[in-house]
């Protein structure tokens, strides 16, 4: 038994960020492209491109920098990207801490019940 919580960033009760969506911006960051972390994600180009369009708008700004390295297109994240994409893995860094702490206290009828079956 564990105590799991997933991190959603709402904004106008639309959802924007989660936990899928950072991932893509980190496989962003790592292999510079969106075609090839959209590919990595099991997610096609288009659903990739349109959500990271989305998140663009709510935002306000940019999370990514695209150009050319000769032919190839090439992808970079924004350093308001980066500071994003670090400050989520810090949040649910502290939320782990916390449900570990709360999984401790966890009353003892509830956790008889979550551990037979």
């Amino acid at each position: 038994m564990t105590l799991t919580m997933k991190l959603f960033i709402a904004k106008n009760e639309d959802y924007i960020l989660g936990s899928g969506r950072i991932q893509l911006l980190k496989s962003i960051r790592e292999l510079g492209s969106l075609r090839q972390a959209a590919n990595l994600a099991g997610m096609s180009y288009r659903w990739a491109w349109a959500r990271l369009t989305k998140m663009e708008k709510a935002l306000g700004f940019q999370l990514l920098v695209r150009g050319m390295r000769g032919k190839k297109r090439v992808a970079a994240l924004t350093p308001e990207a980066d500071a994003i994409v670090d400050w989520y893995g810090e949040a649910e860094q502290e939320i782990g801490k916390l449900l570990i702490h709360l999984e401790a206290r966890m009353p003892a009828p509830l956790k008889e019940a979550l551990e037979t079956g």
